[in-house]
């Protein structure tokens, strides 16, 4: 999560309403963390970390367009009705978080990196970014329709503890550095990327094999 997040702020810089600064994104994050320093809140308090939420909001942008895990199986004891189809007991079910996170009907435009869709008009401090139309958006959505880290009983616990590193870590990377979007090797695209398959052997009738 932590290099995800800095390499979509170098490849995306800014936003559509930020102009020729391509280091917006980075600026941001900054800002926000001298302010949030300029509150006397302890670094060591876990309040100080928690109200960063544009900074949540690029990490959260980051798990959509990169999450990092796909087809989570899921199945019953017994046979149900999903969506119209009957689905046998021990049937596996496949919840891929790559489907919603690019579904229009649930993120407006969702292949653009718009870290403002995770932060609520209330939150936002600056005045453009209020105006901007992905603002909160993604915070509107219905329990279930964003889950980076699976979801249900069996969800990942360590979600919350990878925001807090990560939001403590590209703070800190804001602070100290710079970095840009070198034009060479990774595209925006992907089509750079020489992707090898590998196939995944699912158990054909016991999820426990």
């Amino acid at each position: 999560l932590m290099m995800d997040s800095l390499a979509l702020m170098a490849q995306y810089g800014k936003t559509e309403d930020d102009g020729d600064d391509d280091d917006v994104i980075r600026k941001r994050v900054l800002q926000e963390f001298e302010e949030r320093k300029a509150e006397n809140v302890s670094q060591n308090d876990f309040k100080f970390w928690s109200s960063l939420p544009y900074t949540i909001g690029v990490l959260r942008e980051t798990l959509r367009l990169e999450p990092p895990g796909s087809s989570v199986p899921r199945y019953g004891n017994e046979d149900f009705a999903l969506g119209g189809y009957r689905i046998p007991a021990k049937m596996a079910v496949q919840l891929d978080p790559r489907y919603g996170n690019n579904d229009p009907d649930l993120f407006v435009e969702p292949t653009k990196f718009e870290p403002l869709r995770w932060v609520k008009e209330k939150e936002v401090k600056d005045a453009s970014a209020s105006k901007c139309p992905f603002t909160g958006t993604a915070t509107k959505l219905g329990k279930g329709a964003w889950f980076p880290a699976s979801y249900g009983a069996h969800q990942c616990p360590g979600l919350a503890l990878a925001e807090l590193t990560s939001a403590m870590f590209i703070a800190k990377m804001a602070e100290r550095f710079e970095w840009k979007f070198s034009g060479s090797g990774l595209k925006k695209d992907g089509k750079s990327i020489d992707y090898v398959t590998l196939p995944i052997r699912m158990p054909p009738d016991d999820l426990d094999s």
